[in-house]
């Protein structure tokens, strides 16, 4: 599962939109995500990597990235395996 820039967004219902999308994974499947480290309603810290635990995944990371398009910007990569 490979997704950019959308779950910050969703403001309703995003715990739906992470369930739904980790169900979906194989056993074992790779989950991730590109968001920015916060935005309304949305903040990258161990709270989310709490629930993504909860959700179904281990070995949750959040890597620091730096993107270049449509500027200059730091967001992270946050990925995790579905158990």
């Amino acid at each position: 599962m490979v997704a950019s820039f959308v779950l910050h967004m969703i403001y309703k219902n995003r715990d739906s939109a992470f369930k739904e999308m980790i169900r979906v994974l194989k056993p074992k499947g790779r989950f991730t995500i590109i968001e920015p480290p916060k935005a309304f309603k949305w903040k990258i810290n161990g709270d989310l990597k709490r629930k993504l635990e909860d959700f179904g995944l281990k070995n949750v990371k959040f890597t620091p990235i730096k993107i270049n398009y449509p500027k200059k910007r730091n967001v992270y990569a946050i990925y995790g395996e579905k158990k």
